[in-house]
């Protein structure tokens, strides 16, 4: 595995995909939610994760970690001796682990692990996921097999793979705005979607502690945090695809959320100034 990165075009629609996280300075990030069940394996520097009921995992180089769709974290990426954060990982569609659990469900051992070591056949398994979706000649079957092969090694180390079901309208919400983020989204065409009037989606909204703008602004700054870690797409069109106006907003937007600017994640340190 040479560690370059799959263009979005390649990866984009497939029930599995693969992707590179990297940042040029440490960074945490609140309240993210996971929107998309995710498998990563740390190549520089470390992750620390954080979940709602307080439990904090540290996740070093060489280590993987276990995201689940639905969970709503913090997250903190440390740059290592490289100068930067890097970590290769799956995006894995619910589907994929639904079809898996009904020929291969948890083990009564299986637990809400968060991470642990990657041993050599566990290792095997993640870097052959990886060279199929490097090869689009490869039959789908082969890849399918190699999938639940991985997700096997996942449940021999305890990991309990479960699917996200949720019947709160915040959540029913995001799915929606996630299926089209650059779209300019409105109160009202968003409720008649989800088949109620707006004033009933403001209301429910309300008692679950949130808005239709708070979760609109969320989902859009999420998205760029994913596209600003995993390409090298321009931020103005990061921007766009993630439905603001213009870089400046994206960038206000960005730091209100996150603490920290779309470019300061990108920008490489510079160096040490000589002294004579």
């Amino acid at each position: 595995m040479d560690g370059s990165r799959l263009s979005a075009d390649v990866t984009c629609g497939q029930p599995v995909r693969y992707v590179e996280f990297r940042q040029c300075c440490s960074a945490e990030f609140q309240q993210l939610h996971i929107s998309k069940t995710c498998l990563l394996r740390i190549r520089s520097g470390r992750k620390t994760v954080q979940s709602v009921a307080g439990a904090e995992t540290t996740v070093p180089r060489g280590e993987f970690v276990y995201l689940r769709q639905g969970e709503t974290l913090r997250i903190g990426n440390i740059i290592g001796e490289t100068g930067q954060y890097l970590s290769e990982g799956l995006i894995i569609d619910d589907a994929v682990i639904e079809r898996f659990l009904r020929v291969h469900p948890n083990p009564p051992h299986a637990r809400e692990l968060r991470k642990g070591e990657m041993a050599c056949g566990f290792r095997d398994a993640f870097s052959h996921v990886v060279a199929s979706l490097r090869s689009p000649a490869l039959p789908d079957r082969i890849t399918t097999h190699r999938m639940q092969e991985l997700l096997l090694w996942l449940q021999f180390h305890g990991v309990a793979h479960r699917i996200h079901s949720s019947d709160a309208l915040k959540h029913r919400l995001r799915k929606l705005l996630e299926g089209d983020v650059a779209h300019p989204w409105k109160a009202p065409d968003v409720a008649r979607a989800l088949a109620m009037s707006e004033a009933t989606l403001r209301r429910a909204l309300s008692r679950e502690g949130t808005s239709f703008s708070r979760v609109l602004r969320d989902v859009r700054v999420t998205f760029a945090l994913s596209r600003i870690q995993t390409t090298q797409q321009p931020l103005a069109q990061i921007a766009l695809e993630c439905g603001f106006s213009s870089q400046s907003r994206l960038s206000e937007a960005f730091k209100t959320r996150f603490g920290i600017t779309p470019g300061r994640l990108r920008a490489m340190p510079k160096p040490f100034a000589r002294i004579a």
